[in-house]
């Protein structure tokens, strides 16, 4: 009744080994019943004897088989077994009372579910702003990891400096100067991610019933932190280029708030980019009513067309604007490494808090990237993406205007990964998401980048881990989903308002 999988993961003997122990907790062994021998069942299965002598033994540990030399393997009486399992469970400690009243669970199960979309293997997943793992440069990579190795030995595997690697932050200076940052390798501070940046940056000004600004919709971690430290969140509407700064400077007349965070370019999840104008007097607003920005740029170096915009952290005159980024996009999110442009003042709170939280960025993915950049693949590599993601955004905005609806709101982006799609007010996507994950289809429902009960009638797709066949099948499936569960209303367009597609 066992079987082997051997194109499975799982190692032969645990496979066994769970095989047996579900036929003996679901009665199918009864007490007693003698297990096939060893060799036996090895040459049936074509395996190792080791094998299920290990498989065995583990039974045997667990209580679940004794042995009798010359005898065989029996199973045991397992209601002794039963009962204290059902004692374990009685005994399991309630964590419920015990856990923090300042973790709202609330505040994380957004970002949980996104999370969870961009790891699922999904027929046509387009949940996740993530690279495609086949673009990942493992080979460019391991020739890097085997050179940091060989020249820096065991010094590179002890704990690093707080602030991130020295060469990895002076190339950072480099590196950001096309988008106008002019700073010091001291200035720049290497975290876990660009979002232990936004994270760090977030405590250190941010006191419970603060009022903080946003983009809205905008992007899902951030308000996930926000409400864990309990800020009170502002969402500012965005327009074709970017927040709608009328409704910013009332917001900021009547909340004072601790900061404002934006994402000027390929904004998660609209795809906008702010223009230069809107950008300018953002940093005007920011100076009069004395607000720092918090200014998120893990998309940026992925423009398909268009001029390079200046960063608001170089059009920034009196130093309040923090500037946080990584290439987790753009190369490869396993690494977990980002930055922070921040002055004197600030960095000195970021060492204190980066020291509590986790030590210390690991160093030696650190000086791997370091190596991959100093080389030059960075830009090599640069370059191919955009090209394949370019493909792969017209192919999907080609793929919406053919199998959706007409009168939706899109926007072609300039870069990034990222597709916004918005349809009439009045539309609930909720079914629609539910019936295209039966399908095989993910994608981000627009409820979860707004801190209210707004983007029920929105819907993000991320074009990054798909090939342009499976995006044209995805969208296919999608659109004929959307037909079927809200096609009537969607049919009936003289009383639906008539959005342009941008």
């Amino acid at each position: 009744m066992v079987k082997i999988n051997k194109a499975s993961n799982i190692p032969y003997y645990l496979q066994l080994k769970n095989q047996f122990k579900e036929l003996i907790l679901s009665e199918t062994y009864k007490p007693d019943t003698k297990l096939p021998p060893t060799r036996q069942l090895a040459e049936k299965l074509k395996i190792n004897r080791n094998t299920v002598l290990t498989a065995y033994e583990e039974l045997e540990a667990d209580g679940l088989v004794h042995s009798h030399v010359g005898q065989g393997t029996f199973v045991s009486d397992m209601s002794e077994y039963l009962k204290e399992r059902e004692r374990d469970v009685q005994r399991k400690f309630n964590w419920t009372n015990s856990f923090s009243a300042e973790l709202d669970e609330s505040a994380l199960s957004s970002l949980v579910q996104l999370y969870r979309s961009c790891i699922s293997k999904a027929k046509v997943s387009f949940g996740g702003a993530h690279p495609d793992d086949i673009l990942y440069p493992i080979e460019l990579v391991k020739r890097c990891f085997n050179s940091v190795l060989r020249e820096e030995g065991s010094e590179i595997l002890r704990y690093g400096p707080i602030e991130g690697y020295y060469p990895l932050r002076e190339f950072m200076t480099k590196w950001i100067k096309n988008k106008g940052i002019e700073t010091s390798p001291e200035n720049i501070f290497i975290t876990s991610g660009s979002q232990q940046a936004l994270e760090i940056a977030s405590r250190i000004l941010i006191e419970a019933g603060n009022y903080v600004i946003t983009e809205e919709p905008t992007y899902t971690g951030a308000l996930s932190i926000f409400n864990t430290l309990r800020a009170r969140i502002i969402g500012v509407p965005m327009e074709k280029d970017g927040l709608n700064l009328d409704v910013l400077e009332d917001a900021l007349k009547k909340y004072n708030p601790k900061f404002i965070y934006t994402i000027p370019n390929f904004q998660n999840p609209t795809g906008i980019t702010m223009s230069i104008n809107k950008r300018k007097r953002l940093i005007l607003l920011a100076e009069k009513y004395n607000v720092p920005i918090i200014e998120d740029d893990v998309s940026g170096d992925l423009r398909f067309e268009g001029e390079d915009l200046l960063a608001l952290k170089a059009l920034d005159r009196t130093d309040q604007v923090i500037y946080v980024s990584s290439l987790s996009k753009e190369l490869i999110p396993g690494f977990r490494v980002g930055w922070a442009v921040l002055n004197e003042s600030v960095r000195d709170r970021f060492i204190a808090l980066k020291q509590v939280e986790d030590l210390t960025t690991n160093t030696i993915s650190q000086a791997i990237l370091y190596k991959f950049c100093s080389r030059g693949y960075l830009k090599t590599h640069l370059r191919k993406v955009r090209r394949i993601y370019k493909e792969r955004r017209d192919t999907i905005i080609k793929s919406i205007k053919k199998y959706l609806p007409k009168n939706i709101d899109l926007l072609k982006p300039q870069g990034g990964l990222l597709v916004w799609i918005r349809f009439a007010p009045e539309v609930d996507l909720t079914p629609v998401f539910e019936a295209c994950v039966k399908n095989g289809v993910i994608f981000s429902l627009g409820s979860l980048f707004y801190d209210s009960t707004d983007g029920k009638n929105e819907l993000r797709l991320s074009y990054a881990a798909s090939s342009p066949k499976k995006i044209e099948e995805g969208i296919k499936i999608l659109g004929e989903i959307i037909s079927e569960t809200i096609g009537k209303k969607e049919s009936e367009a003289e009383e639906l308002e008539m959005l342009p597609i941008l």
